[in-house]
């Protein structure tokens, strides 16, 4: 199940992007993510095992998909893996992952940002 974390108002203004740049063999930073309106995010916790893997997401009921690879994340709780899906309309996706395959299904409620944890215990 995903949760999702309110965001009072999306950050704006010059330089805000969801583009990621970092140094090659760093783990990514800080994300910066477009939520508001009708739009919301998506974070996905995977093992290392996925880490560089593309994990894709479609819109219920169409065959189109986008993917993000999954990246090292440097948090205040140390380095942790996630693929990070920013700007996605309101509504109900299916997330696919390989290795092994899953399609977890998935609800984005605009203006917040849902977690989705893939992690083994």
């Amino acid at each position: 199940m995903a949760s999702t974390i309110p965001r009072s108002s999306p950050p704006s203004g010059p330089g805000v992007t969801d583009e990621e740049e970092r140094p090659a063999g760093e783990p990514a930073g800080p994300v910066v993510l477009d939520v508001g309106g009708d739009l919301g995010a998506l974070v996905v916790h995977t093992d290392r095992r996925l880490l560089g893997d593309e994990i894709e997401i479609e819109f219920d009921g169409s065959e189109r998909r986008t993917h993000v690879a999954v990246l090292e994340r440097r948090t205040a709780g140390g380095i942790t893996c996630a693929a990070v899906f920013s700007r996605l309309p309101e509504g109900r996706y299916l997330l696919v992952a390989r290795n092994p395959t899953r399609r977890l299904p998935v609800q984005i409620v605009g203006g917040e940002v849902a977690e989705l944890d893939m992690r083994t215990r």
